[in-house]
């Protein structure tokens, strides 16, 4: 739900849209979304806003074919990371205005533990997903 009380229809995770619409100064009391199937290899000439980043994110992770998500040892689903990293980022929404919050804050270790993230491909290669997440973002800003 928007501030002003209206509910936003489209957002993947409404939490964000809140969360930013608030922080973020716009001219218009509408947010710009992401699209109900967000992916990083979406280009276009318009801006993304950081919700649209994060959203993006944490989708990237999601859709991956094949792909563990280790967190404390323990392996994950590509479709359980996605969750649990919208359920943190829920959690911490009033202190994440930007995508490489999300990443550095969220994204990347335990808040518990403060273990590293990690992602491992199909292939068996693997990746601290703070890292895996800079190279997506980094992706999305060229894209602009």
């Amino acid at each position: 739900m928007h501030a002003d009380g209206r509910r936003c229809r489209s957002c993947l995770a409404a939490f964000i849209c809140v969360h930013l619409w608030r922080t973020t100064p716009s001219s218009s009391p509408t947010p710009t979304v992401a699209s109900s199937s967000p992916t990083i290899s979406d280009t276009g000439t318009e801006s993304l806003t950081e919700a649209e980043k994060i959203e993006r994110l944490i989708a990237s992770v999601e859709t991956m074919a094949g792909a563990v998500f280790l967190r404390n040892g323990v392996e994950h689903s590509a479709k359980d990371a996605a969750s649990h990293l919208r359920q943190k980022l829920d959690a911490a929404a009033s202190k994440i205005t930007s995508a490489t919050q999300f990443i550095d804050l969220v994204a990347s270790k335990s808040s518990i533990t403060g273990l590293e993230y990690e992602i491992r491909f199909a292939d068996g290669r693997s990746i601290p997903a703070g890292e895996y997440f800079r190279g997506e973002l980094a992706k999305l800003d060229a894209d602009r």
